[in-house]
């Protein structure tokens, strides 16, 4: 399952980050996953959402998710390795308001946050998001009425990694949701939303799911050509909107000179050597609610699970103004924690 001739690559490119994109500082040496202590193919994990606003509906089809395989995937595109997440429970949990039952799958340091709140930390502003913490609990609280719905199929990538497309919903009515979470152990640790302003009609999936072409902003991203990615964002409050897993735990503790640096040199040198190396594309079909894209990507010079991951988008007209997104490390794949690699 592991090539070695991908490994004997990554270390001539001097891997530090594989999949984690934007905002990575800090060099990380990868070490070749051996096939025995890689983590097996996901299993569906309890997972969780989060929100609490909408946008408009749109018509489409339903998120096909494809049979996992044991096997790298010969042709990316086709989503050979995902699977769909079972969050049952996860969504009970959060439909109860009850704010230890929601607690208990989630770590003791796990962190809870909107898009807003991460762009927040980045600059230095104070808020709180850990789990553990009592705004926690007042979040729970201030969801009371709404019942959350999973919209078409959970997206997860090995077991580490959910991403989901939801609803809060309140009579006739609701706000569509995206979700990404990280696990540790069986537990959440990383769990990052966005919800759409716009409250709207409560409808069918297929009324509200549609596919949506990607094609250009991965092949922007993967030519290393910096202008052409800027292009297709818009900045929010001087900080250019694209982040990954390794930026919000690095802000989480307080060291965020990577994320801001993004609008300038370390986004260039970002698209110009990881992007323009490794190489990007959507895995399986990206699907829109409303003003939010849920996808599973993958850097497509590495194996499955590295590189591999969900991702969300948020637009503002025809713009990107909120660009998050996990994947699997190397260290990862040997059965290591996340934050023991950085």
């Amino acid at each position: 399952m592991r090539r070695a001739s991908i490994w004997i690559a990554i270390a001539v490119l001097g891997l530090y980050a594989v999949g984690c994109g934007s905002g990575s500082a800090t060099s990380t040496p990868a070490t070749e996953p051996s096939a025995a202590t890689g983590p097996a193919v996901a299993e569906a994990t309890p997972t969780v959402t989060v929100g609490v606003e909408s946008t408009p509906v749109l018509e489409g089809a339903e998120l096909p998710v494809a049979e996992v395989t044991s096997t790298v995937a010969a042709d990316v595109a086709g989503a050979s390795v995902l699977e769909s997440a079972d969050l049952a429970a996860f969504v009970e949990a959060w439909n109860s308001g009850e704010v230890e039952a929601i607690r208990a799958f989630y770590s003791d340091d796990a962190a809870y946050l909107s898009d807003e709140q991460v762009v927040a930390l980045q600059r230095k502003e104070p808020v709180s998001v850990l789990v553990a913490e009592d705004a926690f609990a007042e979040r729970v609280r201030e969801r009371q009425g709404q019942q959350m719905r999973i919209v078409g199929e959970p997206i997860q990538v090995a077991d580490k990694l959910v991403g989901f497309a939801f609803r809060l919903e309140e009579g006739g009515e609701g706000y569509n949701g995206v979700a990404l979470l990280r696990y540790e152990d069986g537990l959440i640790w990383l769990h990052t939303y966005a919800v759409s302003a716009a409250r709207t009609p409560n409808l069918a999936d297929e009324a509200m799911l549609k596919p949506v072409d990607l094609d250009g902003l991965m092949e922007a991203w993967s030519a290393g050509d910096v202008a052409a990615v800027q292009g297709f964002y818009t900045e929010t409050g001087g900080i250019f909107p694209v982040f990954n897993d390794e930026d919000i735990a690095n802000s989480l503790r307080g060291d965020v000179h990577s994320a801001q640096g993004l609008a300038g040199g370390y986004l260039a040198s970002e698209v110009r050597t990881n992007a323009a190396q490794w190489g990007m594309v959507a895995v399986g079909q990206p699907l829109r609610l409303g003003d939010l894209v849920l996808y599973a990507w993958s850097w497509k010079a590495f194996d499955y699970p590295v590189g591999y991951g969900v991702r969300f988008m948020r637009y503002g007209g025809d713009k990107i103004n909120m660009d998050i997104r996990y994947a699997i490390r190397p260290w990862e794949a040997q059965g290591k924690p996340f934050v023991s690699g950085f």
